[in-house]
């Protein structure tokens, strides 16, 4: 919800410097209250979920080495960069959800949506939901290749037989 006590909400997008007359004629002139009902409507970023079936992964996680040690350090690397910006993407999804407009870069709303607030909280949600949703996906994916890799590595070690 809209801080108001907050002068100076959208202090933690853009310096001073930088801050646009424009944009700080659309937030001061935007139904605040409805954008923060509008906002908090969409659901938690945890509630967002991996994208279907329709989805490849692959072009997401790259070439990898043949050997599977090395290939298995790079699905690791590889998963805690997504899962890094996972929870990057989530943090600024619920500081959009949380701060409406005020969360919302003066360029972004003033260039990228051409002024109109609601659209502006609309879009940067919708990109935010994008981003988890492919983020989750390729999670997903290199959990099941790091599984794949670390079982391939289990047959390739001898085994010492009992008799």
């Amino acid at each position: 919800m809209i801080d108001d006590n907050n002068d100076d909400e959208s202090a933690d997008i853009e310096p001073a410097r930088y801050r646009s007359p424009e944009a700080a004629r659309v937030r001061a002139e935007a139904d605040q209250h409805a954008i923060a009902y509008y906002c908090g409507g969409w659901l938690g970023a945890d509630q967002i979920e991996a994208r279907g079936s329709h989805f490849d992964p692959d072009s997401f996680i790259g070439a990898l080495p043949r050997e599977p040690a090395a290939r298995l350090d790079a699905l690791r690397a590889k998963r805690d960069s997504y899962a890094d910006q996972l929870d990057m993407d989530c943090t600024r999804y619920e500081h959009i959800r949380a701060r409406g407009i005020a969360a919302i870069s003066d360029s972004d709303l003033t260039i990228a949506y051409g002024g109109d607030a609601l659209l502006a909280c609309r879009g940067s949600l919708q990109l935010k939901t994008a981003h988890i949703s492919l983020d989750r996906s390729v999670l997903a994916a290199l959990d099941a290749k790091i599984e794949a890799c670390m079982r391939e590595i289990e047959r390739a070690q001898p085994q010492l037989a009992l008799f």
